[in-house]
């Protein structure tokens, strides 16, 4: 008899321990699981490793140096490669070193006869507005510092900018001369990192004085025109999605 009730009284314990353990699990708050801010404004960005997969050309469409009324068109390929590590930078475990290029081929009439304009931005996939606020200029090593976030851990990165421009040459077969000009960003990112992108974008293009918040209200604009003038036929952009 005695048996019997040591045993009830086991099952009764197990029980409650099973109960206690499924309400302690009940009660841990779920992770939050953030839409991309590319996705939650519709922003369309090429994914990088498909650029480079099937080598195209992309349009950018712009406008002359000497006539902003009068259009032109670059034609543009993607290049990405490993970087070494650059000069006033210590090598770091979890780290690689990447250079994306942005080459614009040009050779229309119009930019013949009045050359050729472009601005360009870098921004991330995740949360615009987080790294566009902790991006700092180091004058020393001139680069741009900005951190992103990784599987719930913060790392600090950077970009540096360099811009190279071709000779015009004659083609014969067109009479038309053409050019390129480079844009080229190198940057150090946390190894694994899916999120910055990088573009070319309408010069003309000029920040709103306001902007409406999530709450409805209007406030002073912070002065960029991404995302806020978000037009897929004045962007062009690339997603870094694959770093490694």
């Amino acid at each position: 008899m005695r048996q019997s009730i040591k045993r009830i009284y086991a099952v009764l314990i197990c029980a409650l321990l099973s109960l206690s353990l499924a309400a302690c699990e009940a009660e841990e708050p779920a992770e939050e699981v953030r839409v991309p801010d590319f996705e939650t404004l519709g922003i369309d960005a090429i994914p990088v490793s498909q650029a480079l997969e099937t080598g195209r050309a992309y349009a950018y469409e712009t406008v002359t140096e000497k006539d902003d009324a009068l259009a032109t068109h670059a034609d543009v390929t993607v290049t990405l490669e490993k970087a070494k590590t650059p000069k006033g930078f210590e090598e770091e475990e979890g780290y690689v070193w990447v250079t994306l290029r942005l080459r614009m081929a040009y050779g229309d009439e119009a930019s013949n006869e009045a050359g050729y304009r472009y601005s360009y931005l870098m921004a991330d996939w995740y949360d615009i507005e987080a790294v566009r606020g902790s991006v700092q200029y180091d004058a020393d090593r001139q680069c741009e510092t900005f951190e992103v976030k990784m599987d719930g851990q913060t790392y600090p990165c950077a970009a540096i900018l360099s811009k190279k421009a071709e000779d015009w040459q004659m083609d014969e077969s067109t009479g038309l001369q053409h050019c390129a000009e480079t844009v080229s960003w190198t940057l150090k990112l946390p190894e694994g990192y899916d999120g910055i992108v990088c573009g070319l974008v309408d010069p003309l293009l000029k920040a709103p004085e306001t902007v409406i918040n999530e709450e409805g209200q209007e406030e002073p604009s912070d002065g960029e025109v991404f995302p806020a003038l978000y037009d897929p036929a004045k962007f062009l952009l690339f997603r870094l999605d694959r770093v490694e």
